[in-house]
């Protein structure tokens, strides 16, 4: 296994569980990066941005994690798929909430926040957004461990392959060694 794995470089960083700073590290390179583009920067940038920014960055980061260690392992990859798919349910509630209280910590904070208004259509634009990119962090963070899951696997597979055909060919010679004994 250990053989294949350091053959390929992008496989050794995806499944190394040596690796694993290294992509947490790049996990939050991209976040920050992305912290970087959304907020203008230098001299347009208000606190409350970066204060609403940072949170909801924090809290992407919570959702990609806790899918990646806990909900996927626990009932994914035990197939307990409907338990999976309610537990990714209450956790979108319960994130929301969270997004919900950091944007009122927010306005709390700054009262000269001008509010767009809370018209039923901003408040179903605002669910449906939040939605939509809870859905994209579940997706891709389950993508991601199912794709280390599947190559683990194969390279599981293929060494069981070559441990057994070793155990055949090994058999073999001691079937030739004992007959020709004899």
């Amino acid at each position: 296994m250990d053989r294949i794995v350091e053959n390929n470089l992008l496989i050794d960083f995806i499944v190394s569980p040596g690796k694993r700073i290294y992509r947490h590290l790049l996990l939050a390179l991209f976040f920050g990066l992305w912290l970087l583009s959304n907020i203008p920067f230098p001299q347009d940038t208000e606190t409350v941005e970066i204060i609403f920014v940072s949170g909801m960055i924090l809290l992407c980061a919570g959702i990609i994690y806790f899918n990646l260690y806990v909900l996927a392992p626990k009932l994914l990859f035990k197939n307990r798929y409907g338990q999976y798919f309610l537990s990714v349910l209450l956790a979108m509630a319960i994130s929301f909430v969270f997004a919900v209280v950091i944007l009122v910590k927010v306005e709390a904070f700054h009262p000269e926040i001008e509010k767009d208004g809370l018209t039923p259509g901003n408040i179903l634009k605002g669910i449906l957004s939040f939605a939509f990119l809870f859905g994209i962090l579940t997706a891709s963070s389950t993508a991601v461990k199912l794709f280390q899951r599947w190559i683990t696997d194969r390279i599981r597979i293929f060494e069981l392959e070559k441990n057994t055909m070793q155990s055949e060919l090994e058999l073999l010679k001691n079937q030739i060694t004992s007959t020709t004994v004899t």
